[in-house]
């Protein structure tokens, strides 16, 4: 017993913990972690773990407020010298953005490690056990230490601040468009292809769970209406992040409205819509993203749109200036 890692999992729902039913091909809530852990060969005899349930729900369900709450229990089981890393078992659909808030708000330098399945128990190719074993492998070894919070899928090891889930149903849907995975789990051997990675870990536990909302999100598309950022002012959000063009550029009518938006004191950040790259103060045109700069609008770098806007909030819950925060 000495010689296990002790591991503490959060099992808060997702696909993960689902079955496919043949009959009414749907994929429906079934189990709990502890039924999956049971079906790993081994397991026992090199890793301890006990098994949190902070709530159990679809990752669609999920609220900010949700991770917050996780980020907080994490931080108190790892306070504990008993426990040498964390595991969290949750639905794919909001994991990347429910690993970045943790990844900004958790202290601590032990191992946390976010998974879940592509593909319910009883599917073809499911998916579970497998990153669930990888998870665990992941939290249980030293070089996972200090690199702030990690996402493994498909035998893969990302970082909370890169990753996004790019397919609907592959099982190799997480990636990172704006670098190559950390690292990858063959057999029982954790293999991690750098050393501590620093993209993004400055933020790393850098804000206190505080978060101010409302914080609206857009995607810019052809023809967008420029009315929708006034109603969206209207209606007294706190901020906006807005996923633009290419390097960040926007139709001049919107870029007028997200001006008016600034001068009210309300901060909005621009992030790009491409799948990577980033958002940059490059075109000098009318609605081009150095104009936009130049007007006081935030250009939010190689974040997606869904981590600006928590990075946002959590920027505004704890009262600091956006614009020396992207």
């Amino acid at each position: 017993m000495s010689n296990k890692k002790k591991i503490v999992i959060f099992s808060t729902g997702g696909t993960i913990l689902c079955d496919f039913v043949p009959g009414q091909k749907a994929v429906l809530p079934a189990r709990r972690g502890g039924d999956l852990l049971r079906q790993i060969p081994g397991l026992d005899q090199w890793v301890e773990i006990n098994i949190v349930e902070p709530f159990q729900l679809p990752s669609p369900h999920l609220t900010v407020e949700h991770g917050l709450q996780l980020s907080e229990e994490i931080e108190q089981y790892l306070s504990r010298q008993e426990y040498e890393g964390a595991v969290v078992l949750q639905g794919t659909d909001t994991l990347e953005e429910m690993a970045y808030l943790v990844h900004l708000t958790l202290r601590t330098n032990k191992p946390v490690v976010f998974t879940g399945a592509m593909k319910s128990n009883g599917e073809l190719y499911c998916d579970a056990l497998g990153n669930i074993a990888a998870a665990l492998q992941v939290a249980s070894t030293d070089e996972a230490q200090g690199r702030g919070v990690l996402v493994v899928m498909n035998q893969e090891i990302h970082g909370a601040v890169h990753v996004s889930k790019t397919h609907s149903e592959s099982v190799a849907a997480f990636q990172s468009p704006q670098f190559s995975p950390l690292g990858r789990i063959s057999m029982d051997e954790v293999v991690f292809y750098t050393s501590i990675d620093h993209a993004g870990m400055a933020d790393k536990g850098r804000y206190q769970r505080q978060v101010e909302q409302p914080v609206l999100l857009l995607k810019a598309y052809l023809g967008m209406e420029p009315g929708l950022i006034r109603l969206a002012r209207e209606t007294g959000i706190k901020g906006l992040v807005i996923e633009a063009f290419g390097a960040g550029n926007l139709h001049p009518a919107v870029a007028a409205e997200a001006a008016v938006m600034v001068q009210h004191g309300i901060p909005v950040v621009i992030a790009t819509r491409c799948w990577a790259g980033r958002a940059l103060p490059l075109y000098a045109y009318e609605g081009g993203g150095k104009i936009l700069k130049e007007a006081g609008l935030i250009l939010g770098g190689g974040l997606s749109g869904v981590k600006c806007r928590l990075k946002l909030m959590l920027a505004l819950g704890n009262q600091l200036n956006p614009h020396l925060e992207f």
